[in-house]
């Protein structure tokens, strides 16, 4: 066969088809320059074996002709090792955001510094009896203690209930992000199958291979992630310690109603029957502001209103009314039960009748006694929480504060993780993005390379025919 006419055709149309598959290719990444997720892919060309094989028997003189190019495979331009790292910061990213999110719209809930907040309606409650001290006997100054008191009680159970409502929308959410996960474990099972079967078959599934990775980060933008590459293409992922995709197969997330945690979701891996610790990612953040953060919160709330309505009883109970009769078993927050945040109200009795509030501290004082209610606004600056170190403000002060810190440092994790992630995505752009200019320059040089091989088999055509011309008769 050596160096013959019909040789060069072979070799010609090597390079023609080679140069279709390498414009083929670079069409496709113009096509997905904006796509999200894609790798950039590069025809590997190499050289077809030469003619003839190395043997010990061969003569003198050229022994080998290059038989032309042919497409070694389509390669997928991508770093394991970037992707580890960007779907960790996806992982916390996640996290933050959900944390940042969530804290804002509690800081929204307390809303304050303003005219309208709990803290405004603390300062009337206290100033009511204050103004009550000062004119016992007015009627209009003991419904004005009534009403500031209603105002105090009614604000306290929107922010209790807000809160509350807080911890159920999470759990909602939770719900919401269970089915999320199981969508992706089992599509990602699904392209493992896929690409498997493709890579045995001795193809290069580079876009399943794209889908893939855009699924797992996804998924670690939910849950902290683990991945390990097996060598027919598939990739195992591990959620925590548990692995929840081994090739073609995955597990499903499950949750409970936990009627230890006010039936809010419990989760659990349904195959392996364990508890699913989750420790990142917008999940991770959902359970743990659900199950930590904002009781806390609640938690603070209810140990402020309950201080100071035990305070405020205990000191009514000591006074008496406009006709100087003991309110010893006249509490002025409910009607002697514990006192919460979300049950706080004006006892009944005195909402239909103002005149049995205890003003006076004794019987004999006189209806215009009000050394009683002084005692009470003198509570405002008592230092009756906090294990005896703050006032009713402090303690306020001291809840929303933490608040404002809470969501102050999330943004800021939030901000720095996007930074990172920012970072870590340039650089796998760089490995794995479409520059446009670059294949057009691939292009071009294609283009040429397939104008040459293309003449030169023009030029053997007429090669040929002149040969045939020769031999004719």
């Amino acid at each position: 066969m050596g160096g013959s006419l019909l040789t060069g055709l072979h070799i010609a149309l090597s390079g023609l088809e080679a140069q279709q598959s390498v414009i083929a290719v670079t069409a496709h990444n113009i096509a997905n320059a904006a796509t999200p997720g894609y790798s950039r892919q590069v025809a590997d060309l190499a050289p077809n074996p030469p003619y003839s094989p190395p043997s010990l028997d061969q003569g003198n003189g050229p022994q080998q002709f290059g038989m032309g190019v042919t497409v070694a495979q389509v390669k997928r331009q991508s770093s394991q090792f970037l992707s580890l790292q960007l779907w960790d910061t996806q992982t916390q990213v996640g996290a933050s955001a959900q944390q940042s999110t969530t804290l804002g719209q509690v800081q929204a809930m307390l809303n304050e510094p303003s005219n309208t907040g709990l803290n405004t309606a603390f300062d009337a409650f206290w100033n009511s009896w204050q103004n009550l001290s000062n004119d016992a006997q007015s009627a209009a100054a003991r419904s004005q203690v009534v009403a500031a008191g209603q105002a105090l009680a009614t604000q306290v159970q929107t922010v209790s209930g807000q809160i509350s409502g807080m911890q159920a929308s999470l759990d909602a959410s939770v719900g919401q992000t269970i089915t999320q996960v199981n969508e992706l474990t089992s599509q990602i099972a699904g392209l493992n199958q896929e690409i498997a079967a493709a890579t045995a078959a001795g193809q290069n599934p580079n876009d399943l291979a794209d889908t893939r990775d855009r699924l797992i980060g996804q998924l670690a933008g939910l849950a902290p992630v683990g991945v390990t590459w097996q060598k027919d293409g598939e990739a195992d992922v591990a959620v925590g310690t548990v692995q929840v995709v081994a090739g073609p197969s995955s597990i499903q997330l499950l949750g409970t109603p936990d009627p230890s945690n006010n039936n809010f979701l419990k989760l659990t891996w349904t195959q392996v029957g364990i508890p699913a610790s989750i420790g990142g990612g917008s999940l991770g953040a959902l359970i743990n502001l659900r199950d930590q953060i904002v009781p806390g919160y609640l938690a603070k709330l209810n140990t402020l209103v309950a201080g100071v309505a035990t305070k405020v009883n205990t000191q009514h109970e000591l006074g008496y009314d406009a006709t100087g009769v003991s309110d010893a078993t006249v509490p002025f927050f409910g009607t002697g039960g514990a006192v919460t945040a979300a049950n706080i109200a004006v006892n009944p009795a005195l909402t239909a009748n103002p005149n049995l509030l205890a003003a006076a501290s004794t019987a004999t004082a006189g209806p215009g006694d009000g050394s009683n209610a002084v005692a009470i606004a003198d509570l405002q600056n008592a230092r009756f929480l906090g294990a005896g170190t703050q006032t009713p403000s402090d303690a306020y002060a001291s809840l929303v504060g933490g608040v404002g810190s809470d969501a102050a440092a999330a943004d800021s994790a939030q901000a720095n993780q996007q930074v990172l992630q920012n970072s870590i995505q340039s650089q796998q752009q760089q490995v794995s993005g479409v520059a446009l200019d670059e294949e057009m320059t691939t292009m071009v040089e294609a283009q040429n390379a397939y104008a040459a091989a293309a003449k030169v088999s023009s030029t053997i055509d007429t090669m040929l025919g002149d040969l045939i011309g020769m031999v004719q008769p």
